[in-house]
């Protein structure tokens, strides 16, 4: 059921927003032409004008803000498509003209199949074959075997379209876990990036990577070694909250991007980090406009390195290098409990005891480990 409701990895909101725009501009002509032509007659010619002209705008306005299409926005704009063309085709007099705008519906097909996930596609393109044939119907002057010809047509369309997007989409997707692979990753983070962007949020990224993994492949194989993977992929998957991306970058090395704070992520990360069966060394950064999701990848790659160099079973903490990044330490769930972290504090903890009772000591440039060595 979760492959049902998965959306393919091309329907980013350029991609969406591009397409969608060129065809509800490409059906607001199509309308605009049969209007002007002579069989439109007088009767629904103004009503077909006014479609016309309100999918153009539609399209219009779809196209200019592609890049900041909301992922929910493509319902409602299947929808008024599929209404619209109704609408046209009912007040499209001639038989012929009438067929010709209700073939307009297979850019609603196209868009279901490429952009939509099955389930979403399945009721998009359902109530555009109803509202198609019975509004060919309702006019008259169409028989019920024409009507139905489209419809295969429809549905031939989606189909096929389906299947090519989703094989392409299989070129985002790691083969042995089924996460994201490095490409999915990249067009991900560029997603999230502009969202977080555009609210003014946080994001976090991190690297993780598994501890004695190359053990593993030495002692039982690189079958044991793959099948470690996919079950680790499948344990994350379901520890990590559903807002968080996990995808696996290459060999043992996982990425998790989360729009929260670094400190919350590295919070997220500690059932991870501190699996007693399989744990894991992460490094977490925040992501600081006006520089790319790489550069944030970047520093969360040292400080992977620092935790793996500082006794593995760890995570570090790197914000950007212009503001300092102070984190809660309640990870090992101590009998003790950790100090407080002050959210302006330069240092953790403020002032460090002679004889610290878990290992903490400072970090230079504000970083602190996520757990105790």
């Amino acid at each position: 059921m979760e492959e049902w409701r998965r959306e393919p990895e091309v329907a980013t909101p350029r991609a969406v927003g591009a397409a969608f725009g060129v065809f509800y501009v490409a059906g607001g002509l199509v309308a605009l032409l049969v209007a002007a032509s002579d069989s439109a007659g007088a009767p629904g010619r103004p009503v077909l004008t006014a479609l016309g002209a309100s999918a153009l705008l539609v399209g219009a306005v779809v196209a200019a803000r592609r890049a900041h299409l909301p992922r929910l926005a493509t319902h409602p704009l299947a929808a008024l498509a599929t209404g619209l063309i109704g609408a046209a085709v009912l007040v499209t007099p001639d038989p012929r003209s009438a067929v010709l705008v209700a073939a307009v519906s297979v850019f609603v097909a196209v868009d279901t199949g490429v952009f939509f996930a099955r389930l979403h596609a399945l009721v998009h393109l359902s109530a555009c074959l109803a509202t198609t044939t019975a509004t060919l119907l309702v006019r008259g002057g169409v028989g019920l075997l024409s009507a139905l010809a489209l419809d295969l047509v429809l549905v031939a369309v989606a189909l096929v379209v389906g299947v090519l997007a989703r094989r392409a989409s299989s070129a985002s997707v790691d083969g042995l876990t089924g996460l994201p692979n490095r490409r999915g990753l990249d067009d991900a983070l560029e997603r999230l990036a502009l969202a977080a962007g555009r609210s003014g949020g946080p994001l976090s990224v991190a690297l993780v990577d598994l501890d004695g993994f190359k053990a593993v492949n030495d002692a039982s194989g690189h079958d044991a070694g793959d099948e470690l993977l996919r079950a680790t992929a499948a344990r994350w998957r379901a520890v990590l909250p559903r807002s968080a991306l996990l995808a696996r970058v290459g060999g043992d090395e996982f990425a998790v991007a989360l729009a929260a704070p670094p400190a919350e992520l590295a919070l997220v990360l500690s059932p991870l980090v501190r699996d007693p069966g399989r744990p894991a060394s992460a490094g977490v950064a925040a992501w600081a406009p006006p520089e790319g999701p790489a550069a944030a990848l970047h520093r969360a790659d040292a400080a992977l390195y620092r935790a793996k160099r500082g006794g593995r079973a760890r995570c570090e903490v790197a914000g950007p290098e212009t503001a300092s990044v102070a984190l809660a330490t309640d990870l090992r769930r101590r009998s003790r409990p950790a100090p407080s972290v002050p959210s302006t504090s330069r240092w953790w903890p403020p002032t460090p005891p002679a004889d610290p009772p878990w290992g903490w000591r400072r970090w230079p440039g504000g970083r602190t480990p996520c757990a105790a060595p």
